[in-house]
């Protein structure tokens, strides 16, 4: 799905524009695959994205060490550039 959405948001996203993208889940943000994703998604999009911040949870989302699944919350923000050319 995360796949999907980003791909479906880039093509929407004009040229020089911003994409945030956020998710909450563990799996994701503890794996490291959000930015992964959202890179082949800019692929099948057909754009050329560049990574300009990394977001985690605000500081009134306390995490409790011993309970590592709390750690569910983060965000990248991305420059979007023109279309790519795959040839």
């Amino acid at each position: 799905a995360y796949m999907r959405y980003n791909s479906l948001a880039l093509r929407l996203v004009k040229p020089n524009g911003l994409l945030l993208s956020f998710t909450c889940s563990a799996a994701m943000t503890q794996s490291g695959q959000f930015t992964t994703i959202i890179k082949e998604s800019a692929i099948k999009a057909k754009r050329q994205i560049t990574l300009i911040r990394e977001l985690g949870p605000a500081v009134d989302h306390v995490i409790n060490p011993a309970y590592t699944e709390g750690s569910y919350l983060s965000g990248r923000l991305f420059f979007c550039s023109d279309s790519i050319d795959l040839k």
